[in-house]
């Protein structure tokens, strides 16, 4: 085989795979002095990552035989990779506590669902390297793995939304989440809300909350929470009296906040513009390095003393009280 014909395969080989379109492959075939093999795609004009069901339906109801049998197994096993990815992304995002009370609710774990579309797929993709051993060409039994993969890919990624809608619904409007008369229901909010509306993950997000703990006392866990617990209190920027559940106390981030509220639509004592402001100020206003720094540390006690050093501006701040409670709330939601 020439140089110029190794060219042209792996050209047609890309295309397959989705990473060119056809007339780019054609084009490097032409560049190569190799005329083009037909599109397997019917001449739809689509690699195979772009094939959808419905493009094979209607090549078999037009009783056309141009896709292949490596066409169609290629496009199963490319839309049951993007699946499963999408499947992959919503399931880190739940915490095996939910898991649990999930499985409970529904009868069912959902987690069986995904474990067997990543089974299926796995199967699928090990069916088709085999067939190219062996035959040089993917067989029908590998093709209906491919199908079956793509099918229970599909179920799974369902199942993970399903479970992600129903996990969100659950985060309650700014102004009933102090009337929560459940400390772990204000618990599961906040829980939530930071692993899956702010994309935080686990382990910094039981830090965050170790430190949330201590500075509302450990029994409230309330947006509204005030130092010395003053009653009546009205927000002001320049009293030093620390307020909400990170008990933001100085001058110049006390106004910030009031500021973000504002620009929010909110207010400064509601749990989600309180926890955006946490993220806002640590992307954009004043703590970038010191932010990237903190979701950098990858063990529990670290982060939970970094984020009371840096954030809570505390390195005296009963550090090994908040790394207890960080503890506590990661083996609960982890179910340890």
């Amino acid at each position: 085989m020439t140089q110029a014909q190794v060219n042209a395969n792996s050209a047609y080989n890309a295309f397959l795979s989705g990473f060119l379109t056809y007339d780019q492959y054609a084009a490097n075939s032409r560049l190569n002095g190799i005329a083009p093999l037909p599109n397997p795609f019917g001449g739809t004009g689509k690699s195979s990552s772009e094939v959808t069901n419905d493009d094979i339906s209607i090549e078999l109801l037009a009783g056309k035989t141009k896709i292949s049998i490596d066409a169609y197994t290629s496009a199963y096993t490319n839309a049951a990779k993007i699946k499963l990815d999408d499947a992959t992304r919503l399931m880190n995002s739940i915490a095996p506590r939910f898991f649990e009370s999930l499985a409970k609710e529904w009868g069912f774990d959902l987690r069986g669902y995904y474990d067997y579309a990543q089974k299926a797929y796995q199967d699928a993709c090990n069916a088709i390297a085999s067939d190219m051993v062996v035959y040089g060409k993917v067989s029908k039994a590998s093709e209906k793995k491919a199908f079956e993969a793509e099918r229970a890919a599909q179920e799974a990624y369902e199942m993970a939304w399903t479970a992600d809608y129903e996990l969100r619904s659950r985060l309650v409007s700014a102004a009933a989440f102090n009337d929560l008369t459940s400390l772990q229901d204000r618990k599961d909010v906040i829980w939530l809300y930071l692993t899956m509306e702010l994309n935080i993950d686990f382990i910094h997000a039981a830090a965050i909350m170790g430190n949330i703990a201590i500075e509302t006392d450990q029994t409230s866990f309330r947006s509204t929470q005030v130092q010395s617990n003053r009653k009546n209190y009205t927000y002001t920027i320049d009293d030093g009296v620390g307020c909400g559940l990170l008990q933001w106390s100085h001058r110049f981030r006390k106004e910030r906040l009031k500021t973000y509220a504002s620009q929010n639509n909110g207010s400064v004592w509601d749990y989600d513009i309180q926890l955006n402001f946490m993220v806002y100020e640590g992307t954009y206003a004043g703590y970038q390095v010191e932010y990237s720094k903190f979701l950098s540390i990858d063990k529990l006690d670290s982060a939970t003393a970094y984020f009371c050093t840096v954030f809570e501006g505390k390195p005296d701040g009963d550090i090994s009280g908040r790394q207890k409670e960080a503890k506590l709330i990661y083996d609960y939601y982890m179910m340890k």
